[in-house]
């Protein structure tokens, strides 16, 4: 059996959790990963050192349409004395409107990105190693949502 996310639907008022699903992810490869919610909220992508999956998340809050969006293909990052797997990690929004990846504690120069992340599957245009740092990291730093806005009559 392989690594597990449990999803719930959040009520940011209340703070309450609502609506359990548990999906299992098909990987043999480690259970780390990443997860992060497309700009417009309907998707959800899930990495596995290996697969990036996308999930549109229903009207109800439920995950539908599991789709494999991406497969690592060996690359290994170029670090000047030695090179490193950019196996699928931490997921991070940025403020263009990109979701930037990297390997999850490893050393590595090159992220993934996903251009499009509010369009489905292939559209969605997940380019592997798009970006060349000029030095090297090791995580994908976490920020807040900012532009989340205040609920309307909260």
């Amino acid at each position: 059996m392989g690594p597990e996310i449990d999803f719930f639907n959040f009520d940011r008022c209340s703070g309450s959790l609502t609506n359990h699903q548990n999906h299992t992810l098909d990987t043999t490869l480690g259970d780390y990963g990443g997860c992060v919610f497309s700009p417009n909220n309907k998707f959800l992508y899930i990495s596995t050192p290996s697969y990036l999956y996308q999930y549109k998340i229903d009207e109800t809050g439920k995950l539908i349409d599991k789709i494999n969006v991406g497969v690592y293909d060996g690359f290994k990052s170029n670090l000047g004395n030695s090179f490193r797997s950019t196996f699928f990690g931490n997921m991070q929004n940025g403020p263009d409107g990109r979701i930037y990846m990297n390997a999850d504690f490893a050393h590595i120069k090159d992220l993934h990105i996903i251009h499009n992340p509010n369009e489905k599957g292939a559209e969605c245009n997940f380019k592997q190693h798009d970006l060349n740092l000029p030095t090297v990291v090791t995580t994908m730093p976490y920020f807040p949502h900012y532009r989340l806005g205040p609920i309307d009559g909260s």
